[in-house]
């Protein structure tokens, strides 16, 4: 409608940052020597917009999926709707503690207004992307060296953004996903806009993982809170993974 009438696109953004979730976790795993299909993901927060779209995707690259919510049905609902791309085992559930007590990955995308974990409440060797607004996972001056935990939906760029006030980030070169959805849609309007709650499709998402290939300079990025982790930082985590 806005389109057709004043020829402005709206988005919410979300799917990029699904994607860029999506993308976070596929690395980890990769530098962390972790086979997805042999791990169980927990998604914190999954009946959300972000959160039924990585519920959409890992259906058929995990071995086993948790997924919570505060209404049980809608999260049914949307593991009868992706049926025909789900092909690991699928445990619904409204407890988020039982949820992370049993997963190697654990991505929050909740709608939750308070921390709801410490980082010193997740199993060692786990993955830890928290994308929620306000941020549920709450962690001291010093981070565990067996639990990766970073803010997840964040994503680097090859120019710098001063938005003249602090927003959170860890670099000037880095943003949050849904704007960068914004600007990816203005260079290509083939692109699709983001709009409500279970519209984040699998082949939506791939549109975005697309544009990761074709633009070597936007990658995903690791940070937690103003801490931007180096190579040297994963190089740390993953001798430390090794021991374990």
């Amino acid at each position: 409608m806005y389109t057709e009438k004043y020829g402005v696109k709206l988005t919410s953004g979300n799917t990029f940052t699904a994607a860029v979730i999506i993308k976070s976790i596929e690395e980890l795993a990769r530098k962390f020597n972790l086979d997805l299909r042999d791990q169980t993901l927990a998604i914190i927060g999954a009946s959300g917009d972000i959160g039924s779209g990585c519920f959409s995707y890992f259906g058929d690259k995990v071995k086993k999926m948790i997924v919570t919510a505060r209404g049980i049905p809608v999260l049914k609902e949307l593991g009868q709707k992706n049926k025909n791309d789900i092909s690991c085992d699928i445990i619904v559930s409204d407890n988020n503690t039982e949820a992370i007590a049993s997963a190697s990955v654990v991505i929050f995308t909740t709608s939750a207004y308070t921390t709801l974990f410490h980082v010193d409440d997740f199993n060692p060797k786990t993955i830890v992307c928290d994308a929620s607004a306000p941020l549920n996972v709450k962690y001291g001056h010093t981070l565990r060296p067996d639990v990766f935990l970073y803010h997840g939906g964040i994503a680097s760029i090859p120019f710098e953004i001063d938005p003249g006030f602090d927003i959170g980030l860890a670099s000037p070169r880095t943003f949050y996903g849904c704007q960068i959805e914004s600007m990816l849609i203005a260079r290509n309007n083939a692109l699709p806009c983001s709009h409500g709650r279970g519209n984040i499709t699998r082949e939506k998402i791939a549109l975005f993982l697309h544009e990761f290939e074709i633009n070597p300079r936007l990658s995903v990025s690791f940070s937690v809170g103003n801490r931007l982790y180096s190579d040297q930082d994963i190089a740390n985590y993953q001798k430390q993974w090794n021991i374990l």
